[in-house]
């Protein structure tokens, strides 16, 4: 018997403007980093002990996720993810926040997951990069990101 404990996700994107109307929606398939799976050893390990602060961030890089990504290409905006709006239902933790909207324009096409644990540094846990989707001042976007850390089979 073999068993493999995959960590996968997918990231929803929904661009809405000011009446709630979709103008864009992405879903794609995340990469999760190195360090994104150091973290996970560490916290199993007990060698990561703290509160979990995570933050969704959205950039303008193109260049193809990689597991050495320790950042985005050219982080724009983030948003910190409250308790109440992470999910879990078994191997899957769901976490959705919405970013505000901004005074310029933002031509996005990389988002992920950073965590951080207790007061040390955040870590670039997963990356994506997707089409284009230019949020413009008065559109907002919520970002739904379903992680899941497979059943073992």
């Amino acid at each position: 018997m073999h068993d493999t404990q995959t960590m996968a996700g997918v990231l929803s994107l929904i661009l809405h403007d000011p009446s709630g109307r979709v103008m864009a929606r992405r879903e794609v398939h995340n990469l999760v980093t190195d360090a994104g799976r150091a973290l996970v050893a560490e916290l199993f390990a007990g060698k990561r002990i703290g509160a979990l602060r995570a933050r969704l961030v959205v950039g303008t890089g193109a260049t193809p996720p990689s597991a050495d990504n320790t950042k985005l290409e050219g982080e724009v905006d983030s948003v910190d993810v409250t308790e109440s709006h992470i999910r879990v239902a078994g191997p899957r933790v769901s976490l959705t926040e919405r970013l505000p909207e901004r005074e310029q324009v933002q031509a996005l096409r990389e988002a992920g997951i950073s965590l951080a644990i207790g007061a040390d540094p955040p870590v670039l846990y997963n990356r994506v990069v997707f089409d284009v989707v230019n949020k413009a001042p008065n559109m907002q976007m919520t970002l739904t990101w379903n992680v899941d850390f497979g059943e073992g089979k």
